[in-house]
């Protein structure tokens, strides 16, 4: 989040401004912001707004200048996702989707994730 002036000889009207990041062809249904690491946050999104299609789990992480966001990691479902919890996480694999929870379960072979 950053401070920058809508006029560049005004002194009282500031503008707040937050960064974004573009998901095409998905919808984000909720955000978590990590407790570990206040510059990351996960996003889960569906395509068609959760009626038809995949899903896709984003781990964000705010630019060292704080005006963007960077793509971390991100992984694919098959089943729309609607919402994100924020568990401690180092690896996953064997993920389920049930009743618009996330549910994931570790096992051998496991993709690793960034700390979160």
């Amino acid at each position: 989040m950053y401070l920058y002036k809508c006029h560049g000889s005004c002194t009282l009207c500031y503008t707040l401004s937050m960064p974004t990041f573009l998901t095409p062809g998905r919808h984000g249904y909720n955000v978590r912001f990590s407790r570990r690491r206040p510059d990351s946050i996960a996003v889960a999104t569906s395509q068609y707004y959760g009626l038809a299609g995949g899903g896709t789990l984003f781990f964000l992480e705010l630019a060292p200048d704080g005006t963007t966001l960077l793509e971390v990691q991100k992984l694919e479902w098959s089943d729309g996702l609607f919402d994100v919890v924020s568990y401690i996480l180092s690896e996953v694999c064997n993920h389920h989707h049930h009743h618009h929870q996330l549910t994931i379960r570790p096992h051998r072979g496991a993709r690793s994730l960034p700390q979160f």
